[in-house]
């Protein structure tokens, strides 16, 4: 029989030994389980190089109809991941948290990005990533009440629990699982856009080979600059109306109207994949204050926009395709909100006897379905930049590539490519393949 000393030598001549196997190409084993050639680096910005620096500047949404007041500006950003997947493959499943400043030398609004840990997934291609967001908080999130007299109050600020500990600010995290078409169908309990949020990986996916001593996955959410101030509704523990007051992603895609909450469908990213010393930029001349995106030879640009025709159903004093609010209860001894009250109420008995007619005749239902299609083909270029100059520069395009380049100038804050106005690189006829170094492109 063996006693321990015997046995401790036979153990660690065996970890020896499989330390001297050969693993993937000419590595030992020990050298490629110690190894993470993935790198999954995630950012904030439309851009994936050369951001445009935040303006400052919050549009405020038309959700916020019952109390307007100024809301400081938002200074943290916070997520919390429980994990990623590509396709079923749980390589990320490590639940990580973050807390961003909201200024231009951030990392993760400044274009160089935060690593997200990982394993190394499986050595074959790659379509989807779904990432599994817990949390997603904005601070700066204001409440309100209406008091018996109709004056709203300050009731402090809003709060959140985010890495288990309570801070200032609103988890708009909670209103992403559905949008508002979501919110319409009969299945709308069983939708949930953001645990997981699915992501096609573009730029023809990610081909993972543990040959590479390095590949990037590079993940982005459009937050800098798309950034509104919003409000929701509801009664305190003393039945009185109230609003909070909160930062959350801009509604440019799904818009989400007065007395809404649903604004699932407008956390809105991308990813893409390349190998480090595989890679070439491509610059050249483009008008001021610009941005510029490249996309795959193979694709058109209207992949990456919104048709001018795509509107949300409307309901006003003419027809109605989308079912009316109900107004909120006043609260307390004041004649004006309950005179409020009863004109908002006169005009949705109103309202809605024009919306029964369009359920009637299917009308609601075709609008409601030909707007959702128009919307959920958006996708976000797999390349851009923003310049502020007459020249722009994009980095890390992968080598072998065609590439077509657009350019489109600076559009207001809170709002995103919504039409057509996208301006073509001549060479575009004939695109690009990318080489290692400088590739130029110019554009009008």
């Amino acid at each position: 029989m063996m006693n321990n000393g015997a046995i401790k030598n036979i153990f660690l001549a065996g970890l020896l030994a499989a330390a001297s196997l050969p693993g993937c190409g000419d590595k030992p084993l020990f050298d490629e389980l110690a190894t993470n050639r993935l790198k999954v680096v995630i950012k904030g910005t439309f851009e994936s190089n050369g951001p445009k620096d935040w303006s400052g500047t919050y549009p405020v949404d038309d959700s916020v109809n019952d109390f307007t007041t100024s809301n400081l500006d938002p200074t943290r950003f916070m997520v919390d991941i429980a994990e990623m997947k590509l396709g079923r493959s749980p390589f990320a499943n490590y639940r990580q948290t973050y807390a961003f400043d909201t200024t231009n030398t951030d990392p993760f609004f400044n274009g160089t990005g935060v690593e997200f840990v990982c394993d190394d997934p499986s050595p074959k291609h790659h379509g989807m990533l779904h990432i599994y967001l817990r949390k997603l908080i904005f601070d700066q999130g204001l409440l309100y009440h209406l008091d018996p007299v109709g004056t709203w109050t300050a009731d402090g600020d809003l709060s959140s629990i985010f890495k288990e500990h309570t801070v200032e600010g609103f988890d708009f995290n909670q209103l992403l699982v559905n949008s508002h078409y979501d919110s319409l169908l009969d299945q709308a309990d069983s939708i949930n856009k953001v645990f997981p949020l699915s992501i096609e990986i573009d730029d023809g996916g990610l081909d993972f080979d543990n040959d590479e001593e390095e590949t990037v996955l590079e993940v982005r959410f459009v937050i800098k600059n798309f950034v509104k101030l919003y409000e929701y509704d509801s009664y305190n523990d003393d039945g009185y109306h109230q609003i909070g007051h909160y930062y959350a992603v801009s509604d440019w895609l799904r818009d989400m109207q007065a007395d809404e909450s649903d604004l699932g469908g407008n956390l809105i990213a991308t990813a893409r994949a390349y190998v480090p010393g595989k890679t070439g930029t491509i610059q050249g001349s483009v008008t001021a204050n610009s941005y510029v995106v490249a996309i795959p030879a193979d694709k058109t640009i209207s992949s990456y926009f919104i048709s001018a025709q795509a509107a949300r159903p409307v309901c006003n004093d003419t027809n109605c395709y989308d079912k009316p609010k109900t107004p909120y209860l006043p609260a307390g001894n004041s004649p004006e909100s309950f005179l409020d009250y009863y004109l908002k109420y006169e005009q949705y008995k109103y309202r809605f006897n024009l919306f029964v007619p369009r359920v009637e005749d299917g009308t609601y239902e075709t609008q409601w379905d030909a707007y959702e299609d128009d919307v959920k083909t958006y996708k976000i270029p797999p390349i851009a930049t923003f310049s502020t100059g007459t020249t722009y520069t994009l980095v890390n395009v992968p080598i072998g590539k065609k590439y077509k380049l657009y350019s489109i100038a600076a559009i207001p804050d809170g709002n995103m490519h919504i039409n057509a106005g996208w301006t073509a690189s001549a060479a575009n006829s004939s695109p690009i393949t990318i080489i290692t170094g400088t590739n130029t492109i110019d554009i009008p």
